[in-house]
């Protein structure tokens, strides 16, 4: 049967840009160079980082969506991440920092504002999960028209409540190759459930490869029930390329907790990057006995 599901991440993913320099220090220098989606656009150039900076708007029937294009060096084509977003109202943003460490490992990231959000059209109070999946697959339609994009190298990262929808992206767009997805629920987790979710047949249905990750101290999330059913859900199928980790000491976004405030820990971003490098073949898979990731990660 069907889960009853939806849960509110009030906390957004602020990423700290000590975390993300951190994990781009450990892969190395970036540059970037593009054009915008459609016609093309000036960029404007991060000197220090060297990526180029693009926007980038896409429609999903009425709406449009817009959001903002990090290039990694040289003309591509660029394996690419579409970043989606936890609940309530958020902008592009809140994915900048760890956008910006994508585009140092080599790896174009689309973040957009949410519907109804920033500078995108429509209405967030009235729009499902279905609505925010279909968001997602436009914005992946979108890498896929560009030069500088490898359409056969599109991914998914997402958090909180577009973590738990994120299946349903790859449900839509078979070609996703990947799906990165923070604090994602597989059980009911509040009173106020507005769809009906089976968290069991959605995350069956995917075929690429697959990073979960939880904070510790997760409090919206049941983080071992959801883990379990997830894994347990993606096994029964044929084999992928999964990663899960769990960090220690993190919340639901991944933060440190009230004291320190959000932000992201060093070891994710570097695990994120690492992991999806592999995935897109920049990087040769671990040999056997081989440890890329840090502990958190099995």
């Amino acid at each position: 049967m069907p889960t009853r599901l939806t849960h509110r991440f009030a906390a957004p993913l602020t990423a700290m840009a000590a975390a993300a320099t951190a994990a781009a220090a450990a892969l190395g220098p970036v540059a970037c160079a593009s054009s915008g989606a459609g016609t093309p656009r000036a960029a404007a150039i991060d000197s220090t980082a060297m990526r180029r900076v693009v926007p980038i708007e896409f429609r999903d029937g009425a709406v449009l969506l817009k959001g903002t294009l990090y290039l990694p060096a040289g003309a591509g084509p660029h394996p690419a991440v579409v970043m989606t977003h936890a609940s309530g109202a958020q902008t592009r943003d809140a994915n900048r920092s760890l956008a910006e460490a994508f585009a140092n490992a080599g790896i174009a990231a689309l973040t957009y504002d949410k519907r109804g959000s920033g500078s995108s059209t429509g209405n967030l109070k009235a729009a499902s999960f279905a609505d925010l999946t279909a968001d997602a697959a436009e914005g992946a339609i979108a890498l896929r028209a560009r030069r500088d994009i490898d359409g056969a190298r599109i991914g998914i990262y997402a958090r909180g409540q577009g973590a738990t929808w994120s299946p349903m992206v790859a449900e839509r767009d078979a070609t996703i190759a990947f799906i990165v997805a923070v604090g994602a629920s597989g059980v009911e987790t509040d009173s106020l459930s507005r769809w009906l979710y089976d968290a069991d047949a959605h995350w069956r249905s995917v075929n690429g490869a697959v990073m979960l990750a939880w904070g510790a101290n997760d409090r919206r999330v049941p983080v071992e029930q959801s883990r379990s059913l997830i894994v347990g859900s993606l096994k029964r199928d044929q084999p992928r390329q999964q990663l899960v980790c769990l960090y220690p000491g993190a919340d639901e976004a991944l933060g440190a907790g009230a004291a320190a405030g959000p932000g992201l820990p060093a070891a994710f971003v570097q695990d994120v990057t690492r992991w999806v490098r592999e995935v897109v073949r920049l990087d040769r898979p671990p040999s056997a006995g081989e440890r890329r990731y840090s502990p958190a990660c099995t």
